[in-house]
């Protein structure tokens, strides 16, 4: 690829709202929803090498992967009213 074009999609990407970024990028449709979560968990796996997570932290990417629709959304709000 070109690195223009390189450039242009991360700029383009970067700028994208994250609670956004899964929808547009299924919609852009050119990689699979295998291809996206493969490259989004590999790179993950290096952010958190670098971090050097440990077995906690892993721990509470599971717990939040259990919790219910409802939980999440309840969790989101109890960060927001927390921030203010």
């Amino acid at each position: 690829m070109d690195e223009t074009v390189a450039e242009f999609i991360k700029r383009t990407t970067l700028k994208i709202p994250m609670n956004e970024l899964t929808t547009i990028l299924k919609a852009w449709d050119f990689l699979s929803e295998n291809q996206l979560k493969e490259s989004v968990v590999q790179h993950l796996v290096q952010l958190c090498e670098e971090k050097r997570a440990g077995l906690n932290d892993a721990t509470l990417t599971s717990w939040y992967c259990r919790c219910t629709p409802f939980s999440t959304a309840h969790l989101h709000t109890q960060k927001e009213n927390e921030l203010f």
